[in-house]
C-alpha cells in the first residue's frame, strides 16, 4: 500500500495526482494558518499524539490500517507552518497502524480534529500580544472588542447554526474555528443536552470544512489570475 497526494499550488508535491492509493494527505494553505489532512481507507480513525523528544515535531498515531503502508516522506513546495510530513505504519499487537510524523516551523501551534476518515491537524502562527493601549485611547464602554465571545449563553442552537452559516458564507474560516473553540463553553452555561451539543459541532465541522475548501478555491483562483 502507498501514499498518494494530490499536487496543488502550494501543497506537498511528492506524487503524481493520478496515482491511486489508500491513504491520501493534503496540504491547505491558509494566509495565516494552514491544516494538514490525511485520509485513511476506513473509519477507524482515533488520533493519539505520542510523546516526541525532538522539538517541533508531531507524533500521531492516526489509527488502524488494512496492510503495511510503505514509508512515504512529503516535502512542501513551499510552507511557513510545515517542513515535512512523514506517513508510515508501525504493527501493534499483529495490527498495522498509521504514524502520522509533522516536522513544524518553530512556534507553530496544533490541534487535532476528526471528521469521517480524515483526520485534520489545524496550524497556527503564534500570538502575538498586542502593545497596551493608553487609557485615553481604550474603546467605549459597550464597545466590542477582540475578546467578545462569539458564543452567549443567550443564543439558541438555531442561531448559532445562522450564525455559523454566514460565516462559512464569507468565508470565514478563523470565526468558524473560534465559534467550535468557544462551543463546549457555550454548552456548559446554557445546559443544553450532549446530544445537542454534538449536533452543534458536528454541524461546524462541516461548515468549516466546506469554508475552507471555498478559501482554497479563492486562493487558487487568485494565484491562476496572476500568473
Amino acid at each position: 500500500m502507498t501514499a498518494s497526494f494530490c499536487v496543488v499550488p502550494g501543497r506537498f508535491s511528492d506524487l503524481d495526482a493520478s496515482e491511486s492509493a489508500d491513504v491520501r494527505a493534503l496540504l491547505l494553505p491558509l494566509r495565516d494558518r494552514s491544516t494538514v489532512v490525511v485520509e485513511l481507507p476506513a473509519q477507524d480513525v482515533k488520533p493519539r499524539e505520542l510523546p516526541s523528544a525532538e522539538p517541533g515535531v508531531v507524533i500521531i498515531n492516526a489509527g488502524t490500517l488494512p496492510g503495511r503502508l510503505a514509508t512515504k516522506t512529503l516535502v512542501p513546495s513551499a510552507s511557513s507552518f510545515v517542513q515535512q510530513l512523514v506517513l508510515s505504519s508501525i504493527e501493534v499487537g499483529g495490527v498495522h497502524q498509521l504514524e502520522v510524523r509533522l516536522s513544524l516551523a518553530a512556534g507553530i501551534s496544533h490541534r487535532l480534529r476528526v471528521t469521517g476518515r480524515r483526520l485534520y491537524v489545524d496550524l497556527t502562527l503564534p500570538k502575538i500580544e498586542p502593545a497596551q493601549a493608553p487609557a485615553a485611547t481604550s474603546p467605549p464602554a459597550g464597545a466590542p472588542t477582540t475578546d467578545t465571545p462569539r458564543l452567549s449563553p443567550a443564543l439558541t442552537p438555531q442561531e448559532i447554526v445562522d450564525r455559523a452559516r454566514a460565516l462559512a458564507a464569507k468565508p470565514d474560516v478563523r470565526g468558524l474555528m473560534k465559534m467550535q473553540d468557544e462551543l463546549p463553553a457555550w454548552a456548559e452555561r446554557s445546559r443544553v443536552s450532549s446530544d445537542t451539543e454534538e449536533r452543534l459541532r458536528n454541524e461546524l465541522d462541516r461548515l468549516t470544512e466546506a469554508a475552507r475548501a471555498q478559501q482554497l478555491a479563492l486562493d487558487r483562483k487568485a494565484l491562476l489570475q496572476g500568473r
